[in-house]
Order: structure tokens, then sequence, then C-alpha cells
């Protein structure tokens, strides 16, 4: 909770057992929060208007969203797209015109001790995200990572 404010967009792939259990910690940690994902719609319109301090959002607040640049400048990845293309739109709902503060992304890791060996499957995660943004650069580009 260290790391939510008020303007703070929280993203989930998933949404059964992330959605409903962030926002019911963020409630009870004081927080007005609203959710944006293919169930759920009334949170976005809620939070553009400042009726609530945090949205969480599915894939559906990652595509086709406007608006947040004016009213959001922080993101919070709970649990990441799965490509490089997914992570840049969803990051450019917030950067994007209109912007007048800076915009801070939160990718939170954990780790698990497996053997000897400090694991994440987070770090994994954003690992991929970036090792299909230079594969996708060298593809389309020619940048060779």
């Amino acid at each position: 909770m260290d790391n939510v404010e008020r303007g703070t967009v929280i993203y989930a792939e998933y949404i059964k057992g992330i959605v409903d259990e962030l926002e019911c910690a963020l409630s009870a940690a004081g927080w007005r929060v609203g959710q944006y994902t293919g169930e759920q719609k009334a949170g976005l319109e809620q939070f553009q208007a400042g009726e609530i301090d945090v949205l969480i959002g599915s894939r559906a607040v990652g595509t086709g969203v406007d608006g947040l640049q004016h009213c959001a400048n922080k993101l919070i990845i709970a649990s990441a797209p799965w490509t490089a293309a997914a992570y840049e739109q969803l990051v450019g709902r917030l950067v994007r015109q209109g912007q007048e503060k800076q915009v801070e992304v939160v990718f939170p890791l954990t780790y698990a001790e497996v053997g000897d060996t400090e694991w994440s499957w987070c770090q994994s995660r954003l690992n991929r995200i970036r090792y299909k943004k230079s594969m996708a650069d060298a593809a389309v580009d020619g940048v060779v990572p």
C-alpha cells in the first residue's frame, strides 16, 4: 500500500482472485476504489470525475481508453501483460499528450526460495516482455539486441 496515492491506476492482467481482493484491501485502507474491467465499467467515469482515488483495471483499460492522462500519474502493475506491445499500450494510457506530471510505473517483484536459489515469476515475466520487445525491434526495424 506504500505506493498507492490519489490518481493511481492498478493493472491486473488476470481478474479472478486479484481484482476484488485488491479492491477490498484498498478500501479497508481508506481509499475510494473503482474497477474498469470487462465486467465492471463504472469505475472509469468515477475516476476521471475525481469521485474515486484508485482505479483497478484489466485489459479493458490497456487499449482504447483516453482521458487517464488528465487524472492519473501512477501505474502499478499487479500482474503484467504478456507482450511488450500490450505493456507499451498500457503505459501509453497515462504517458500521452495532455499529461502534465511525470508518470511513475511501479512493477512490484516478488521472490520465492527454490532450493538454494531465489526465483521470481514477476521478474521472469518482466524479462519476457523486454525480450519480446527486443525481438520485435530486430524484426521490424533491424535493431540488433
